[in-house]
Order: C-alpha cells, then structure tokens, then sequence
C-alpha cells in the first residue's frame, strides 16, 4: 500500500478560499436573520418588514392544503373539508376535534400550523339577500 499523496499548494489554497467563503456566507446571514422572541417580531436591519404569517386557516384552506398537516392525510382532509360546509366554521382550533378521527394528540400536532380566522357577519343582515 502506497502513502497518501500530500495536498498540493493550489489544493491547500482553494481549501483556504472555500473556508473564507463559507464563513462569509455564515456572517451575512447572521446579520440578516430575523429574530423572534415573545415581544413580538423584530428585523435588526429592516424594520419595515413583517414576518407572514404562514399559517393554515382551517375555514378558507382546501382539502388539499389540510392533508399537507402531520396527522391529516388526504381522507381525513376531506372529512375536515365536509364537516366545515356541513356543521359551518370553526370558532376556535380546538373546534377541529369535533371531526371524527381527530383527537386531542392531533390537534396538539396541528395547532403550531393552523389559525382560524373569524368569519365575517354583516352588520346588516337585511343587506345580504338572496338573488330574485
């Protein structure tokens, strides 16, 4: 068994690059993250920006974007999708349990990934009429 051959000046020099590179890159993006902490949202260089909020709605997503959630396959989804347009929206997360199939470990595995927004109600009911 022959030695190893010993790295060459240009092998060493590009080792040294790649270095300088990969800790540039690790800088930059230090300095470019956004921190959140229980205050709220803060972004050290541009303040202006929020962070979306990237959130499932549970009573405006499709069955679709529901069996992307741990626990929700494609069936259950649909479960979620008919018990929505039969029994009307969810008030709070935790309404999701009233699904059959979804239970408390579920929900506490979904819930960092879904909101539920409110569901406008008119201030006037007499101004939602059906078409004549």
């Amino acid at each position: 068994m022959k030695p190893a051959a010993s790295p060459t000046a240009g092998f060493k020099m590009m080792m040294v690059l790649m270095a300088v590179l990969i800790t540039c890159a690790g800088w930059l993006a230090w300095h470019r993250t956004v921190v959140i902490d229980d205050a709220g949202i803060h972004v050290p260089h541009e303040s202006g920006l929020r962070w979306p909020d990237m959130r499932l709605d549970i009573n405006a997503c499709t069955a679709a974007e529901l069996s992307l959630l741990p626990g929700i396959g494609s069936q259950r989804a649909e479960t979620i999708v008919a018990n929505r347009d039969a029994n009307g929206p969810f008030i709070t997360v935790s309404d999701i349990t009233r699904v059959k199939g979804i239970g408390p470990i579920t929900l506490q595995q979904i819930e960092p990934f879904v909101v539920c927004e409110p569901v406008p109600i008119p201030s006037d009911p007499m101004s939602v009429r059906p078409n004549d």
